[in-house]
C-alpha cells in the first residue's frame, strides 16, 4: 500500500521569481545507467537482470524528462506573506506555525535568499487541523503539497526507496517527488510520526530521518532503489504527533516542536466561518453568511467535524426546500455524525 497521495497541484496567480538548485549531478546518472545496462544484459544476474532492466527505465526516464536537473526555490514576496497572514487570520490557533513562516517569507523577501525551515513537528490532540494549515500554507507560499499516513508505511522504503531485493522495489516518495515536481522544496506532511509501525525488532522505521532531518545529510540523500543522490536539504518537513511517545528522541532533537492547542470560543467562532463560507463557495445553492448562533454550534467542534456536520447539515436544509441552515439543521447533523463537544485539551510544554 503506497501511504502517499499524489502532490497537490497548486497554480499561483501572481509570477515569483524563483532561485533555482541542482537536484542531481548528470554525470553521476550517466555512470548508474552505464551500470545498469551491463548489469541488465548480464546472464550472470539471472533473474536479477529483469529487475536492473526495470531501474534502468526509471533512469532513463530521468535522463530524458524535459524538466532536467534544475529545481525550483521559494524566495518570499509580498503576495505570499497577504496569503499567509489571511491564513493566520482563519485559523487563530495555527497562529504560532503560520507566523514562523510569515517571519520566515518577510527574511527572505528582505535578503532574496531562499527561504528555508527545520523540520517541524506540530504537536496537539487530534482534529486541531495540524494536517489542514500544512496543506493550506503549501498553497500559500506556491509549492507542492505531499501527505504521506505514517500508520500506513508499509516499509521505510516507501519513504527512502526500496532496495532491488523487495518485492516490487521503486522510488522512495522522497525521490519521486523531486524528480516529478519542479519544486525541490515541496511540503511534505508526516502524519501521526508517532505511530509508525515496527516491522521487525531490528528496525526503527523513523531512522531514516536522521538523514533526513539533517540538512548536511540530506544535501546527499540517496534513494534506496535508484541510488541516485540528490538535494533533500529544502523539503519542508511537517511531522504531526498526538503525543512525542515512540518518537526517538533523536529525532524529537531535530525537530522544531510547535503546539497546536484546541481554539477558544473566540478563535473556533473564527475558524467554523471560514470553513463555512468554504464550503458554501463550493455549493453555490448554499447561503454563505451563517449566523451567531451556527457560528456557536460549530465552534465547539473540531474542523474535521465541522466539515461533516455542514455536509449533512446541508442535506436537512434541502428536504425543507431551503438555502440557509439553521440552528436545527446542524443540531441533527451532529446528532447523525455522533461529534460530541470537543474535550478540554492538556498544555504541553513546548512553544
Amino acid at each position: 500500500m503506497n501511504p502517499a497521495k499524489r502532490p497537490s497541484k497548486i497554480t499561483k496567480t501572481a509570477t515569483r521569481i524563483r532561485p533555482t538548485v541542482t537536484l542531481y549531478d548528470e554525470n553521476e546518472l550517466s555512470a548508474l545507467i552505464r551500470a545498469a545496462e551491463t548489469a541488465a544484459g548480464s546472464t550472470e544476474f539471472g533473474a536479477a537482470a529483469s529487475e536492473e532492466a526495470k531501474r534502468l527505465a526509471h533512469l532513463k526516464d530521468i535522463a530524458t524528462s524535459f524538466i532536467g536537473p534544475e529545481r525550483s526555490l521559494l524566495v518570499g514576496d509580498d503576495g505570499m506573506i497577504g496569503d499567509l497572514q489571511r491564513l493566520g487570520e482563519a485559523a487563530p490557533n495555527l497562529g504560532p506555525l503560520v507566523k514562523l513562516f510569515i517571519r520566515e517569507a518577510m527574511s527572505s523577501r528582505r535578503t532574496g535568499s531562499p527561504m528555508t525551515m527545520p523540520p517541524l513537528l506540530l504537536l496537539g490532540p487530534p482534529g486541531v487541523g495540524k494536517t489542514y494549515v500544512a496543506k493550506r500554507l503549501a498553497i500559500a507560499i506556491g509549492t507542492a503539497f505531499v501527505p504521506i499516513e505514517m500508520t500506513m508505511l508499509d516499509d521505510v522504503g516507501d519513504i527512502g526507496g526500496h532496495t532491488m531485493s523487495w518485492k516490487a522495489a521503486r522510488p522512495g516518495v522522497i525521490a519521486r517527488t523531486l524528480l516529478d515536481e519542479p519544486w525541490a522544496c515541496p511540503i511534505i506532511v508526516l502524519d501521526e510520526i508517532e505511530k509508525a509501525p515496527r516491522y521487525a525488532h531490528s528496525e526503527r522505521p523513523l531512522d531514516l530521518f536522521h538523514v533526513l532531518f539533517e540538512a548536511e545529510s540530506a544535501r546527499r540523500f540517496r534513494d534506496g532503489y535508484l541510488r541516485l543522490t540528490m538535494r533533500a536539504d529544502h523539503i519542508f518537513f511537517v511531522a504531526t504527533a498526538n503525543s512525542i511517545e515512540n518518537i526517538p528522541p533523536a529525532v524529537l532533537d531535530r525537530c522544531l516542536v510547535v503546539t497546536i492547542d484546541r481554539p477558544s470560543l473566540a478563535e473556533g467562532r473564527a475558524i467554523a466561518e471560514g470553513l463555512f463560507r468554504n464550503f458554501a463557495a463550493a455549493r453555490p445553492g448554499i447561503a454563505g453568511h451563517p449566523t451567531r448562533a451556527i457560528l456557536d454550534v460549530l465552534a465547539r467542534h473540531s474542523p474535521r467535524h465541522v466539515r461533516r456536520i455542514l455536509h449533512v447539515a446541508a442535506g436537512y436544509a434541502a428536504a425543507r426546500d431551503a438555502t440557509a441552515l439553521n440552528v436545527i439543521d446542524l443540531e441533527a447533523a451532529e446528532a447523525m455524525v455522533g461529534a460530541g463537544a470537543e474535550p478540554e485539551p492538556r498544555r504541553i510544554g513546548f512553544i
